[in-house]
């Protein structure tokens, strides 16, 4: 509590697991919902035919949720989901809870918060490759954003998907679109990404190998919006204005006033472009 100046703990619990970012956790209708991913780990020690002693270590990963009341005080969870796997994202969406783990494929997981006390899983649905961030895009549509992967789990470029999330029960990738040979920062806040339903705007930042040159890699600003179940590329920026020195890595960031987009090369300088035709505006350099 906080009252003239002075803060005051009232409650502690311990859950098990870390929570990792702020979508990890909620409050809703009074109560606190919490995601964790625990990681357990153990060593075993065992003697062979030789009577020689051999140690090996156990490792196993698992998702969980927590509902406590308002005095922290835990009344449902459930436990053992995405065994094995790593927790990629969550994004709770009033009564469910959306989220993703991953190892070789990429199950995004919906489990019904509605009774408080007895939290279940209501749907699994197991795709290639992992979305590291989720986005509500529309009362029955599931925006995210990560990376595709093979079947062994190998990551193959970045993915972005759209999900019905309209029947609980029957969750479905309705819409992907993946750029080969790249990648994206996995440590971006969600204010790095530029998603607006509204406007019908996805944006954010990726880097493309250029398999002829020693595996270099350049940074773009990518924006696409999304029409009839399909991702529409509408902008591929680099800033030209940039020379890069080796080793050097430029970073970009996007937002919208009115009908322009401004792209932030961070530290260089700020392009604007007309979200009407995409022609290229003022650059303004901020040395």
């Amino acid at each position: 509590s906080y009252e003239n100046g002075i803060i005051t703990p009232l409650q502690t619990v311990l859950i098990d697991g870390n929570v990792y970012e702020q979508f990890w956790i909620d409050e809703y209708n009074g109560n606190l919902r919490v995601v964790s991913f625990i990681y357990k780990y153990s060593n075993e020690t065992i003697k062979d035919d030789t009577s020689d002693i051999i140690a090996i270590s156990n490792q196993n990963t698992e998702s969980a949720v927590y509902i406590l009341d308002s005095n922290l005080k835990i009344i449902g969870n459930i436990d053992g989901l995405g065994e094995g796997e790593n927790l990629q994202s969550v994004r709770f969406d009033g009564d469910i809870v959306y989220f993703v783990t991953f190892l070789q494929t990429d199950p995004l997981f919906a489990v019904d918060l509605s009774n408080p006390a007895k939290p279940s899983k209501i749907s699994e649905l197991k795709v290639t490759g992992f979305s590291s961030y989720l986005h509500k895009w529309s009362d029955t549509e599931l925006l995210g954003i990560g990376m595709e992967a093979d079947d062994e789990g190998r990551v193959t470029g970045t993915k972005i998907s759209m999900f019905d999330v309209n029947t609980k029960t029957e969750m479905n990738e309705i819409g992907r679109n993946i750029i080969d040979n790249s990648y994206y920062s996995w440590n971006l806040s969600y204010k790095d990404y530029l998603v607006d339903p509204v406007k019908n705007l996805i944006g954010f930042e990726i880097g493309i190998y250029n398999n002829n040159i020693n595996y270099e890699c350049e940074s773009y600003y990518m924006l696409y919006n999304y029409e009839n179940n399909q991702f529409n590329k509408l902008l591929q920026y680099t800033n030209e204005n940039v020379n890069l020195q080796e080793y050097e890595d430029v970073y970009y960031r996007g937002l919208y006033v009115n009908n322009y987009l401004y792209i932030v090369t961070v530290g260089y300088g700020v392009q604007s472009i007309n979200l009407n035709d995409m022609t290229y505006g003022d650059y303004v350099s901020f040395n």
